[in-house]
């Protein structure tokens, strides 16, 4: 998401968004998965911005990215990839 004084943080999320694509478009025949996570969660970074003041506290924490993190590393998510 575009925010105020984020310009940096937004360029670089774009760049391995972009990368990972490409690489998981490239590396794939061989068998490599390549994924990222770019999440939205609350955290000194971000707990001002407007996106989090409707939202609980205790949702889009740290802790629930962990579990995306996980599965991504499972082998139920062998078939995820780009």
């Amino acid at each position: 998401f575009g925010t105020s004084a984020q310009a940096a943080q937004a360029a670089a999320a774009g760049a391995i968004a972009s990368l990972s694509r490409t690489a998981a478009t490239e590396l794939r025949r061989q068998g490599v998965r390549v994924n990222c996570i770019i999440p939205t969660a609350r955290t000194r970074l971000t707990e001002e911005l407007p996106l989090f003041q409707s939202i609980r506290r205790d949702s889009l924490t740290p802790e629930h990215v962990a579990q995306v993190v996980c599965y991504l590393l499972s082998d139920a998510a062998q078939d995820v990839h780009g």
